[in-house]
């Protein structure tokens, strides 16, 4: 009975507390009256405004602080005779990138009695066997590699990787 009685009194006096708050905002929300202040700001006419620039002269002869000497801000005035050497324009020649035909490392043979190693090589859809240092169809091959080969073709170095 001692916990009924203290449970029914804690109810009602929660039940108090939260209409407390609730009328609290509801007065504060819906109020009828307005308590603004509404300040009346005159506007005076301005007055002519005279703006003068700030003049200023910089006078840089302080001690130089690792030297030990003064320097004065006047500077010396030397005139530079400037030597313009005309400019020789050579004639552009067109260089023209190297059109390289397709190729394709298909992968390398080596012969376990000669140590000889042979790379096979797809050129524009041609297989080819080609060791080290041999040309075909102007495609002259360099080192071989376990993944890619070295070639040169007119004069130009390229690593061709495995496909």
């Amino acid at each position: 009975m001692k916990n009924k009685k203290l449970t029914y009194f804690l109810i009602v006096l929660l039940v108090f507390i939260w209409g407390l708050i609730f009328y609290k905002i509801f007065v504060g929300v819906f109020d009828g009256s307005n308590n603004y202040v509404i300040a009346n700001i005159q506007k005076k006419p301005v007055k002519d405004i005279i703006i003068t620039s700030d003049t200023f002269t910089i006078k840089a002869n302080y001690r130089d602080p690792f030297l030990a000497q003064t320097y004065s801000n006047v500077a010396k005035k030397t005139k530079k005779k400037i030597v313009t050497k005309p400019v020789i324009k050579k004639p552009i020649e067109a260089v023209l990138p190297i059109r390289w035909p397709v190729i394709k490392y298909l992968g390398s043979i080596k012969n376990q009695k000669t140590n000889k190693e042979v790379a096979m090589i797809n050129i524009n859809r041609k297989e080819k066997l080609i060791s080290v240092g041999d040309t075909v169809t102007g495609i002259r091959l360099l080192k071989i590699y376990g993944d890619s080969v070295q070639v040169v073709y007119e004069k130009e170095k390229k690593v061709i990787k495995k496909e």
